[in-house]
């Protein structure tokens, strides 16, 4: 009943039923199952007949080798995480998996995670390799809509902290190599189509959410921004100036502030803000305010 709720459900926004919307890929029978095979085979023929549009993915963890028979299920996936069997050493679990599937069915690395950069560039290597069809890392986390990014954490076996990574990197993952991470995803993602990595374009410009009496400004940050400037004047004829520069948005769990360490109360001020990386800057977003200072609003972030 879920299934068939979920797959006859109408997009809201889009006026596109699901079954009919071209961005789905495929439908997973679930995540890190250890279903039957009977039960694999009656969901994916229950897909199919209400869904014939699209790819269906067996989600059991591990390939079950009696559904590599079944005309319903499109693509085959694994997870990789501590134990596989081969402890940390994913390419080596990976290479056996295609070694046993022998082509029989698309392969997707549905996860994988939580282990040592250089282990990453082993799995990612056998990745671009054998031409598997895509490989997801745990967890590449987006935007927070107020602010920041969206965050988790997590240990290894060993209780090493792994956090969600960021795009595009920022020093505040150093510890987990984020930036090092991202850009050997990025590569592997273009190379598994054949392609050589394109030079990173220019983001688009941030979103200013709220300016606070005591000059703390909260912003939605821009996919792919490496860094932010933040500009003020003092009328809409007056010249921006620059108040604050090179600071960034994952800092902090699920939110991202600024402060104007500059101002005083004798006039109003107007914001904007400026998104930067290797491919440039942004256009300025659009511009908050007349904000008034208050000079009587003291804000401790109690982060010492």
């Amino acid at each position: 009943a879920t299934i068939t709720h979920v797959i006859e459900r109408t997009n809201t926004v889009t006026g596109i039923p699901y079954a009919e919307d071209p961005t789905i890929l495929a439908w997973e029978t679930g995540n890190e199952l250890d279903a039957p095979t009977a039960w694999t085979e009656e969901i994916a023929a229950h897909i199919k007949s209400l869904d014939p549009n699209h790819l269906v993915i067996d989600g059991h963890y591990g390939i079950d080798p009696d559904i590599l028979d079944n005309e319903q299920i499109d693509i085959v996936s694994n997870h990789y995480y501590w134990p596989t069997g081969y402890d940390d050493d994913y390419a080596s679990a990976l290479t056996a998996d295609i070694d046993f599937l022998n082509g029989q069915r698309p392969f997707i690395l549905g996860e994988f995670g939580l282990v040592y950069t250089w282990r990453v560039e082993e799995l990612l290597e056998v990745v671009v390799d054998e031409q598997i069809a895509g490989a997801m890392i745990w967890s590449l986390r987006t935007h927070d809509v107020e602010g920041g990014f969206y965050w988790h954490t997590e240990t290894d076996e060993e209780d090493f902290t792994f956090r969600s990574y960021h795009w595009p990197g920022f020093d505040s993952g150093d510890e987990y190599d984020e930036t090092e991470v991202l850009t050997m995803m990025r590569d592997a993602a273009f190379a598994i189509q054949g392609l050589s990595t394109p030079t990173v374009t220019a983001p688009a410009p941030p979103q200013i959410l709220s300016v606070e009496p005591d000059m703390h400004i909260t912003w939605q940050g821009s996919t792919g921004a490496a860094s932010y400037r933040l500009e003020r004047r003092e009328s809409q004829r007056a010249t921006w100036e620059v108040v604050a520069s090179d600071f960034h948005d994952a800092e902090t769990e699920n939110t991202a502030t600024v402060a104007d360490e500059t101002a005083s109360g004798l006039v109003p001020y107007h914001y904007r803000m400026i998104a930067e990386n290797d491919g440039g800057e942004s256009n300025p977003s659009a511009t908050y305010g007349p904000i008034e200072y208050d000079q009587q609003f003291f804000h401790d972030p109690l982060d010492d």
